[in-house]
C-alpha cells in the first residue's frame, strides 16, 4: 500500500510540474498568436493595458499569477501607475512573453475584450500640463479604442473663465493615430530654453496656441466634428472626452501648476456631467514632472 501511495504521489507531482500544462510559466503559444486577427490583437492589448489585477483574475478568469504578472510588467519596477518606468504592452509578442500567459489566457482576454472594449472612436486626454512659464501648457491625447483615428475629424475646444460654451476651438492635424498611441498638443514647441520644457519640445506634435492658453480653472472638450464645420455643436457633433464641466467654472484654480496623468481611461462627458473630480480620472504630480509626457498611460484604475 505504501508503494502504491508513493507511486500515486510521484505521478501527481510530475503532472503538476509539467511545463506544457495550462498555466505553466512558459506555456507554448505556438499557433495561438498567429490565429488572432488584427482586431482581436488590438482588443486583447486594450484589456491587458487597462484592467486591474482583480479584473484580470475574476472578470477575465485568468490564472492569478498571469494577472499579477501582466500588471507588474505594465507598471514597471516601482509598481506604481503613471510614473516614468511604466511599460504598457505595445504588441502581442510582448504580452505573450509574460509568465503564465498562454493560449488559454489569450483566448480569455480575447473573449472578454468583445464585451469591454469601446465601440467607435475612443480618444481621451491622457495627460494635462499646466506648468510654470507662459508656454508650458500642453495636453496628450490617447487612442483608447480599437481602430485608428483620423485626427482631422477631431476638434479641441477651450472654455475660459465663466464662459459656458467653447471660447476657442481648433481642429487637429490630418494624422492617423493608431490604437494605443498618443498625440501631443501644446501651446508652443519652442520659445526659450526651458519654456516650454524640453519634454514638451520633444513630444508635442501640434501647436494650437489659442486653445492651449488655459489656466487652472478653464475647461477642455475633445469632440468628433461629425459635420466637419470646424466648430462644436452639441446637436451635430459627438463629445469624446472632457476636462472639467463645460458649463461650470470651479471656484478656484484647482488644476493650476500641475501635471495630471490619466489613470481611469473611461471617457468623461464634460457637456452632460455636473461634477468633475480630477482624482477620479488622474494622478497628480508636480508641474515639472513631465517625463511621462508623450508615452501611453498605464491605465488600470486610480489609486
Amino acid at each position: 500500500m505504501k508503494n502504491l501511495a508513493l507511486a500515486l504521489l510521484t505521478t501527481l507531482t510530475a503532472v503538476a510540474c509539467s511545463p506544457t500544462e495550462v498555466g505553466a510559466p512558459d506555456e507554448s503559444t505556438e499557433g495561438a498568436v498567429e490565429a488572432l486577427t488584427a482586431a482581436e490583437v488590438t482588443a486583447i492589448l486594450y484589456v491587458a493595458n487597462g484592467a486591474t489585477v482583480e479584473a484580470l483574475d475574476v472578470d477575465v478568469g485568468l490564472d492569478a499569477r498571469a494577472a499579477k504578472a501582466i500588471v507588474a510588467h505594465r507598471l514597471g519596477a516601482d509598481a506604481t501607475p503613471s510614473t516614468a518606468d511604466d511599460d504598457p504592452f505595445d504588441d502581442i509578442d510582448e504580452l505573450d512573453a509574460v509568465s503564465y500567459v498562454g493560449p488559454s489566457a489569450l483566448a480569455k482576454l480575447r473573449d472578454d475584450a468583445v464585451t469591454v472594449a469601446p465601440a467607435g472612436t475612443c480618444l481621451v486626454v491622457s495627460e494635462y500640463v499646466e506648468g510654470m512659464g507662459n508656454y508650458n501648457k500642453a495636453i496628450e491625447l490617447y487612442n483608447c479604442g480599437l481602430e485608428p483615428i483620423d485626427l482631422s475629424r477631431v476638434g479641441v475646444c477651450l472654455v475660459r473663465n465663466a464662459d459656458t460654451s467653447c471660447t476657442v476651438t481648433r481642429k487637429l492635424a490630418p494624422i492617423e493615430l493608431a490604437p494605443g498611441d498618443v498625440f501631443g498638443v501644446c501651446r508652443a514647441m519652442s520659445h526659450t530654453t526651458l519654456d516650454p520644457h524640453p519634454y514638451i519640445t520633444a513630444h508635442c506634435e501640434q501647436e494650437i496656441p489659442g486653445v492651449m492658453l488655459f489656466d487652472g480653472d478653464d475647461r477642455l472638450l475633445v469632440f468628433e466634428d461629425l459635420d466637419e464645420d470646424g466648430s462644436f455643436y452639441a446637436d451635430h457633433d459627438r463629445v469624446l472626452d472632457g476636462f472639467g464641466v463645460v458649463g461650470s467654472r470651479p471656484p478656484g484654480p484647482y488644476w493650476a501648476d500641475k501635471v495630471l496623468r490619466r489613470c481611469n481611461l473611461e471617457p468623461f462627458n464634460g457637456l452632460e456631467a455636473t461634477e468633475f473630480l480630477p482624482w477620479d480620472y488622474f494622478t497628480q504630480h508636480p508641474r515639472s514632472a513631465l517625463e511621462h509626457y508623450g508615452f501611453a498611460p498605464a491605465g488600470g484604475g486610480c489609486p
